[in-house]
């Protein structure tokens, strides 16, 4: 009986190392994965300036108002040339118009 229960004790002891081969496997896959997050947030974090997100925001609500604001010159500058050539054209127009006139009149 002795021997019966020594194996069976075998068999327990046998079991739970097993057991705890795979709880260690899993613990250093999940530790790997954690670093591998660890990794992934440190580059993303090293896109922000030291003074953190807050400053990161302030540069990009910068960006963004910079941004408008060349497409607000860019507009006004787009218009302005517009509008002179329209009067450009206006005064060839009116130009060729007085010297028809001024040739037909004279014949």
């Amino acid at each position: 009986m002795a021997d019966y229960e020594r194996r069976k004790d075998d068999a327990t002891i046998a079991e739970m190392l097993g057991m705890m081969r795979s709880m260690a496997q899993d613990f250093r896959n999940q530790a790997d994965k954690l670093l591998c997050v660890e990794s992934k947030i440190d580059k993303m974090l090293a896109a922000f300036p030291e003074d953190g997100f807050m400053a990161h925001r302030l540069f990009h609500e910068k960006q963004i108002k910079d941004d408008s604001d060349n497409h607000r010159l860019q507009q006004s500058l787009k218009r302005n040339i517009v509008e002179k050539g329209v009067w450009i054209t206006i005064v060839i127009v009116a130009v060729a118009l007085w010297e028809y006139i001024k040739v037909k009149v004279q014949t």
